[in-house]
């Protein structure tokens, strides 16, 4: 079969389709359309009806009878709403004096509160005056045993050494020391202790790691990084 046969075999059954759809279509639109029709002829037929009921009530003529309402000299009897005078009986109201009664009571609450406040700032000053006394007296000497270089401090709560600028101790010859190696603290006795602030390479204390806090007197040997150091607290 040539490929012209084959299209007209593929062509014609679609033709076919679209043409059936199309009846399918202008016969639905046929019973739709005659289904409105049949609506509206109903819709007008009932308004027929409700347009002819109506006009039997042009009897309402006789409403021009109303001479009865000339009896409403009654309603001009109003008069007696005039006893509202009544009302004026709301001087009663006035017994508001009770509320100054609870003035009073507010005033007692405004001024206990005051003297709370006052307590606790007394009890918080004297805490604070006891810090200063941590570090007076104490000087620590850190000279190297490589080249004799001198480090001295005056001590605080927290003595920090190594390389970074926030230290109070700042070694930057020896970069095996880090940013900032260990900490040198002192108690309310003037004891001092050193721990190793997790650094590289470790702090070593007579030739002992230091893990926790270890006593550091005058002339124990330090080593931080490559470096050892003898201690001389003054």
């Amino acid at each position: 079969m040539s490929s012209v046969t084959l299209a007209l075999l593929i062509i014609i059954p679609v033709i076919i389709l679209i043409l059936a759809a199309v009846l399918l279509i202008v016969i639905i639109a046929a019973i739709v359309s005659k289904k409105k029709n049949k609506k509206v002829d109903n819709v007008n037929k009932n308004n027929s009806f409700v347009k002819d009921a109506p006009q039997a009530k042009a009897a309402p003529s006789p409403v021009s009878a109303k001479p009865a309402n000339t009896a409403n000299p009654v309603v001009q009897a109003k008069p007696a709403v005039q006893a509202k005078p009544a009302v004026q009986a709301k001087p009663a109201v006035q017994a508001k004096p009770a509320v100054a009664s609870a003035v009073p009571v507010k005033a007692v609450k405004v001024t206990s509160a005051p003297a709370i406040k006052e307590e606790k700032v007394s009890t918080k000053a004297p805490a604070v005056e006891e810090a200063p006394t941590l570090a007076m007296g104490k000087t620590i000497i850190l000279t190297s045993e490589a080249d004799g270089s001198r480090y001295t401090c005056a001590c605080k709560a927290q003595t920090k050494i190594g390389r970074k600028s926030v230290c109070d101790i700042r070694i930057t010859t020896d970069k095996a020391i880090s940013g900032v190696h260990c900490i040198v603290s002192i108690d309310h006795e003037g004891n001092l202790y050193v721990k190793d602030n997790n650094s590289s390479n470790g702090t070593f204390l007579n030739s002992n790691p230091v893990t926790n806090e270890t006593a550091l007197k005058s002339g124990d040997n330090l080593v931080l990084g490559r470096t050892a150091y003898l201690v001389k607290i003054v």
